[in-house]
């Protein structure tokens, strides 16, 4: 996860952009996805770059940093931004 904090100030609220990188199959993506947009804290997804993957060779490693993701569909990597006072 990344994270990047603007300095500035707009309207009394800070911003905080981050990136989080999500694996796994489709259904869990989609309901993570979903866990954000009812979250009780404002999220507002600015980008998703999706990448389709398929299941590794026999004896070659698996396309995810997380083995229990292999048998998933998809990989992506989630721009979230949100809002604070200070």
């Amino acid at each position: 996860i990344r994270y990047n904090l603007d300095p500035e100030t707009k309207a009394g609220l800070n911003s905080l952009a981050i990136t989080v990188p999500v694996e796994g199959n489709y259904t869990n993506v989609v309901n993570f996805i979903r866990e954000l947009e009812n979250s009780d804290t404002f999220f507002l997804i600015t980008a998703i770059n999706l990448e389709r993957t398929t299941l590794p060779e026999p004896g070659r490693p698996a396309p995810f940093a997380n083995p229990a993701a292999a048998s998933g569909a998809v990989s992506l990597s989630l721009t979230l931004e949100t809002f604070f006072y200070q």
